[in-house]
């Protein structure tokens, strides 16, 4: 991407020997998710670009992937196959993303921190996101169309 820092990638691997990837940027300030799916082409493979959406308005700081799909996670409470990645901001805004949506955001936090967001992990079952900040705050989002939150 020209003008552009790669920020981090996740792996998933689906069923049927499915790849799945998703990719953190950053542009000129703003910050892009793309998510690529790794697909035969002859007796090769290629990497085909599925989506891409803007994520923060500002710089991603954080990301992190989750797959209730991977061997570690096989079976955790509520798994049906969910693979999300969380993103967080400059500025303090959190986000979560589902892969199997075509990078529908599912949670939207904005000014979950005061100042720039350090890390974002999901707990085991992918139910909630914990974040923390350069301004020595956490935080816990439940991952749900709701994004309800508890602070820390």
């Amino acid at each position: 991407v020209p003008g552009g820092m790669f920020r981090g990638c996740y792996s998933y691997d689906l069923p049927k020997s499915k790849k799945l990837f998703c990719m953190g940027l950053n542009i000129k300030g703003r910050s892009m998710l793309t998510s690529w799916s790794l697909e035969k082409e002859g007796k090769g493979k290629k990497l085909v670009l599925k989506r891409k959406v803007n994520a923060h308005k500002a710089a991603l700081t954080a990301l992190a992937g989750y797959s209730s799909l991977s061997p570690v996670r096989k079976g955790a409470v509520g798994s049906k196959g969910k693979c999300l990645v969380a993103s967080a901001s400059s500025e303090g805004e959190v986000s979560v993303y589902s892969l199997e949506h075509n990078l529908t955001c599912l949670v939207r936090v904005p000014n979950a921190h005061m100042i720039f967001t350090t890390c974002v992990n999901f707990s085991n079952d992918g139910s909630r996101l914990v974040s923390v900040s350069a301004d020595a705050g956490a935080r816990i989002v439940t991952v749900t169309k709701s994004g309800d939150q508890v602070k820390l």
